[in-house]
């Protein structure tokens, strides 16, 4: 198993299967809205019919190799999601947590009480979530385990705890 420690950076994949369900599941209510269509001229049918394939295009895209990902490094993580990437510092995250909302279990995070940007937009997040981002995605783990695996490499590298060595 390979770890942070023991190298440069470390990558975490989304979970295919899911993905794939999703997948089947959009392209067939997909199919079955597009022939409802055909054989009713039922407009709505129809517009159902794009939404999903729609969906199943975008779960197409994810299981494309490094369309998305999450990376870690000693110096941060990249969240990369539809091939648009962004980066965070080990020292600009003050925690991570696991997070339910409705559709899913995620990893949020919240910034350093001093970070800059977005304020506004990251207290109503953390009023009414408990925290002011989210990751897109779990990688295959549990959440839970996800925000402690980000947890711990928080606190091994981040640059308050370098900068005391």
């Amino acid at each position: 198993k390979q770890t942070l420690r023991s190298s440069q950076s470390f990558t975490l994949k989304p979970g295919r299967w899911k993905y794939l369900f999703f997948l089947i599941f959009a392209l067939l209510l997909s199919i079955g809205f597009l022939i409802g269509f055909v054989n009713t001229r039922d407009l709505g049918l129809l517009l159902a019919g794009l939404f999903f394939g729609l969906c199943a295009t975008l779960f197409l895209l994810t299981s494309i190799p490094n369309a998305s990902y999450l990376r870690l490094t000693k110096n941060g993580f990249e969240v990369r999601s539809l091939f648009r990437g962004r980066q965070y510092s080990w020292s600009e995250i003050h925690e991570f947590g696991g997070m339910i909302i409705p559709g899913g279990r995620y990893v949020g995070l919240n910034r350093q009480p001093n970070y800059p940007k977005q304020r506004l937009f990251r207290q109503f997040n953390r009023i009414f979530f408990k925290f002011e981002e989210m990751l897109p995605d779990t990688y295959g783990m549990k959440y839970t385990a996800l925000a402690d695996l980000l947890n711990e490499c928080k606190n091994e590298f981040s640059d308050s705890k370098l900068s005391k060595k």
